[in-house]
């Protein structure tokens, strides 16, 4: 019997929680496009929950297997890493959540608009949910080998949190219908739509940016592909909401990212690589969906809405970084905080 988590165990349950991710964008599409949605049951919620227990049962399985003979009944929880632990409290609250979310539906009805995404219940699976698909990424990234399994795990499980939290910041989306394409007339009847424009964007770089700045606690910089993975989650599941009418933006954000991925890995930054990739990732994800407009529909917004909003996002990125820099401390002090937390988690 196994005695350690492998890179293959952290990436089925990344594997997992992108499935239940799958399911949650399954649901926005149907609630956009299903008119009449009514009940709780229905087969978009089916792969949402299915992933939710599939991820949870693969981390108490982990458990059981780590816990081997030991006695007790709590002996899995005690032999499970730390990140898993949490994922653990996650599962706790993404089912009080669930449970809570039936009953919502089942006494005020489907929520068929923004509403859904304010949905008090809706809010507590987020917590949930974040909490358990940023696991797999924190435990491949506390022990990582740099072999493709691990860091597949951190990208899969990296892209659901980012997939979730723009999942519910989809009112303020840029991947729906491109804002951009709007001819922009100062004070015009139309400034308050470039206004949601920009919003969209600072939105969007937090659900990508956040999400990727959790591993800099474990690492010197994203593994190669993650930035890619992270961006083609929220674009095509942003997408989804619209059926895909506008590729051309996706695939222009992707391929941005692929070319943020290849610079940070070639290039041989003197500065810390998580401040670039706060500046340079918005920078380069923007500038291929904006250029993917302009081919497909064309871009409406002046020039300093356009160069400026990806200025402004690229300045918000630096600002993350430089706001999620880990604290110097001393390695006594360091080692003391690490034995206390171990004493309390476990």
């Amino acid at each position: 019997m196994s005695t350690s988590v492998s890179d293959r165990d952290h990436l089925i349950a990344a594997s997992l929680s992108l499935l239940a991710i799958v399911g949650l964008h399954l649901d926005g599409w149907a609630h956009a496009n299903r008119p009449g949605l009514e009940t709780f049951f229905t087969p978009w919620h089916a792969v949402l929950y299915s992933g939710f227990l599939l991820t949870a049962g693969w981390l108490i399985l982990l458990g059981v297997r780590l816990g081997g003979r030991a006695a007790g009944p709590l002996a899995w929880w005690s032999a499970l890493p730390k990140a898993y632990k949490s994922g653990i409290v996650g599962v706790a609250i993404f089912a009080a959540g669930g449970a809570g979310d039936m009953l919502w539906h089942t006494l005020f009805g489907v929520e068929t608009g923004v509403d859904a995404l304010l949905s008090p219940t809706h809010l507590v699976l987020l917590v949930g949910g974040m909490l358990l698909f940023s696991s797999p990424a924190v435990a491949a990234a506390r022990e990582f080998s740099g072999r493709w399994p691990g860091v597949a795990a951190i990208a899969l499980s990296t892209a659901s949190v980012a997939g979730a939290g723009a999942f519910f910041l989809s009112y303020l989306e840029v991947f729906q219908w491109p804002r951009a394409s709007q001819l922009y007339v100062p004070n015009g009847a139309n400034e308050g739509s470039a206004v949601l424009g920009f919003g969209g964007y600072l939105a969007n770089t937090a659900a990508i940016l956040v999400a990727v700045l959790l591993l800099r606690r474990f690492l010197d910089r994203p593994p190669l592909g993650v930035l890619t993975a992270v961006t083609a989650v929220v674009a095509i599941g942003g997408a989804a909401f619209t059926e895909f009418a506008y590729p051309e933006p996706i695939a222009g954000a992707i391929l941005g990212a692929v070319v943020a991925d290849a610079v940070l890995a070639v290039v041989p930054w003197p500065w810390d690589r998580w401040l670039v990739v706060g500046a340079l990732a918005p920078l380069a994800i923007w500038a291929g969906q904006l250029i993917g407009v302009e081919v497909s529909v064309g871009v409406g917004w002046t020039v300093e809405l356009w160069a400026g909003v990806v200025a402004l996002c690229s300045l918000a990125g630096l600002c993350l970084a430089l706001l999620t820099r880990p604290r110097d401390v001393p390695a006594a002090r360091r080692d003391e905080s690490v034995a206390a937390e171990a004493t309390l988690v476990g």
